[in-house]
């Protein structure tokens, strides 16, 4: 915005961070008075950080200024706060942990993860609360609010306890610590087997962590509230863990199998399986023919792996090390587009309309036996339906609420996936389709080393 006066010309920025004062249009230094320079800040709506040392020098000594412009206010920018962290006193499960890959090519997962033993009135975490941050001002005076921080939080699951004061957390018995995806620290027993999950064994149905030092056979299920170690293949079988999988063999699929980790999922090798991880999906040598779901990331970078025909989905980032073959199989790789969140996506914003319109409705309802509670007595079926009609607007209060808490919280995901990449560390064989977001690339010649991202609205191929 800009105002003129007495041949002053104040002007806001666009931003409102900072006002100029133009003074080419004086052509007598006796204009330059006080009254004159603060007559044209006024109307251009200027009311804070006015630089008044700056205008006494151009009263005190106008021909120094004559004719010039001069920025004469500037805003306080806000300051950010910081976010609440936690601090682990052990590994955190949920941070990313790869499997060492040995010179010839093998895999040690013995160093892909050390489990968490601990012992009763153990500490385990520490709460540090957020730093809130300091309002700014623009020049017009408004208010500059300082940026949302996303805090980290933790709550006390199976076996585990806030001290007095709810920054430290303690475990309540023995076993293995554990963090599920409601960010909850959970203290686990560990169930063992020795040999397979078959007919000796049955099903195997488990709150805590679960070894198993055999396979798990076709038709075989095993569901764990914390991790899954298994020692052999998944062949066949199914899996579903409140925390990681582990798989120091490979996972072959099957009809109606199910492989699902609430963090981590990490096995040798997928042929023709299905599955999904919270997380991060880590796979050392193939994946074959499998549709993979991973909310961050996917990997199959090391020295000789591959990827070839089937659907990839991640959230954040893919790694491999060649995609596709020299028989051109169609590998489909999904940057940021899960159909079940886009699909619940699309449902609460249906939802949130229907909603909000019974909410309008139950209010004017209450508006109206309110009024006439003012003019009469309600009888009883009257003050029935106000209390019922109260209940229904705080059950719907809640609805509204954790549905508009999950539609951001998919749209931030959505936004986040646009920023990712895909990263091919060899070469990507025609027939590989590159999908992020909502835009797609069919990859026609043999690519070397690349990286794929949304640039501009289309996806493009950046060679390495």
């Amino acid at each position: 915005m800009a105002v003129q006066k007495i041949g002053f010309l104040c002007e806001v920025a666009d931003d409102k961070l900072s006002a100029t004062l133009n003074m080419t249009n004086i052509y007598d230094m006796k204009l330059m008075t006080s009254d004159a320079i603060m007559s044209a800040i006024n109307l251009a709506g200027v009311k804070f950080g006015i630089d008044e040392g700056l205008i006494k020098q151009v009263i005190s000594a106008p021909e120094d200024y004559y004719r010039q412009t001069l920025k004469i206010a500037s805003a306080k920018l806000a300051v950010n706060g910081v976010p609440a962290k936690v601090r682990f006193a052990f590994t955190n499960p949920t941070m990313e942990q790869r499997p060492l890959e040995r010179d010839n090519g093998s895999v040690d997962f013995k160093e892909l993860r050390r489990l968490n033993n601990i012992r009763m009135g153990q500490f385990l975490a520490e709460w540090l609360p957020a730093v809130p941050g300091e309002l700014g001002m623009n020049v017009n005076g408004e208010a500059i609010q300082p940026e949302k921080q996303a805090d980290e939080r933790i709550a006390p699951g199976t076996n585990t306890v806030w001290n007095a004061d709810k920054t430290k957390l303690y475990a309540t018995a023995d076993g293995l610590a554990t963090i599920t995806t409601d960010r909850k620290v959970h203290v686990f027993p560990c169930y063992e087997i020795d040999g397979n999950v078959d007919y000796s064994e049955g099903h195997v149905d488990f709150f805590g962590t679960v070894h198993i030092n055999g396979d798990i056979m076709p038709g075989f299920r095993v569901k764990a509230g914390g991790d899954v170690l298994i020692k052999g293949n998944c062949d066949g079988g199914s899996i579903e863990a409140g925390g990681s999988i582990m798989v120091m063999g490979g996972i072959i699929g099957a009809p109606d199998q199910i492989i699902r980790a609430g963090v981590d999922l990490h096995a040798l090798y997928v042929l023709e399986g299905e599955l999904f991880a919270a997380r991060d999906v880590v796979v050392t040598q193939s994946i074959m023919r499998s549709k993979i779901e991973a909310g961050n990331t996917v990997r199959c970078d090391g020295a000789k792996s591959l990827v070839v025909g089937g659907n990839i989905y991640a959230g954040e980032m893919m790694s491999f090390q060649t995609v596709g073959n020299v028989s051109e199989s169609h590998t489909n790789l999904y940057l940021g587009l899960f159909p079940l969140l886009r699909l619940e996506a699309d449902e609460i914003k249906e939802k949130l309309t229907p909603l909000r319109s019974k909410l309008e409705q139950i209010a004017n309802a209450i508006l109206l036996l309110e009024r006439l509670s003012n003019v009469q007595r309600l009888n009883s079926q009257q003050l029935q339906m106000m209390d019922q009609l109260q209940t229904n607007r705080k059950q719907l209060q809640f609805d509204l609420y954790q549905y508009s808490e999950r539609w951001a919280e998919l749209q931030l995901f959505f936004e986040r996936a646009m920023e990712g990449y895909i990263e091919v560390k060899k070469s990507t064989f025609p027939g590989t389709i590159i999908n992020i977001g909502r835009q797609s690339m069919t990859v026609r010649d043999t690519a070397g080393k690349a990286v794929f991202r949304w640039i501009s609205g289309a996806v493009r191929q950046i060679n390495q």
